[in-house]
């Protein structure tokens, strides 16, 4: 082999390095910005129920509790980090009030109708 086969490999090499480096740094950059306005976007919405002057409950595709505002706390007398990850059903307790049953809640309606 030759010397200028050698220097045009080594040169290729190290062009393809520094190109995959820059690949991914910009990857790392733009997953960076996502998680900063997934981070904004959440503390938003946090801040916005947390707010509401009435009862907030969030649930996961699941029915398993994710959020509650204070008034949902005070009404449920679960705290958040209590209910986080448990049942709908367990911490918001809807009774018939004709029958005195339990009944479904809305949730549960909701995602048993596929919405």
């Amino acid at each position: 082999m030759s010397v200028r086969t050698i220097l045009t490999g080594t040169l290729l090499s190290i062009s393809l390095l520094v190109l995959c480096f820059g690949l991914l740094q910009r990857e790392l950059s733009e997953r960076k910005k996502a998680q900063e306005a997934l981070s904004k976007s959440e503390k938003w919405f946090s801040t916005t129920l947390s707010s509401i002057g009435d009862a907030v409950i969030a649930t996961d595709m699941n029915g398993a509790v994710t959020f509650l505002n204070a008034v949902a706390q005070s009404l449920t007398g679960w705290s958040r980090a209590e209910a986080t990850g448990k049942s709908m059903d367990l911490v918001f307790d809807i009774v018939n009030k004709e029958t005195r049953r339990p009944s479904r809640t809305p949730s549960r309606k909701s995602s048993a109708r596929g919405r």
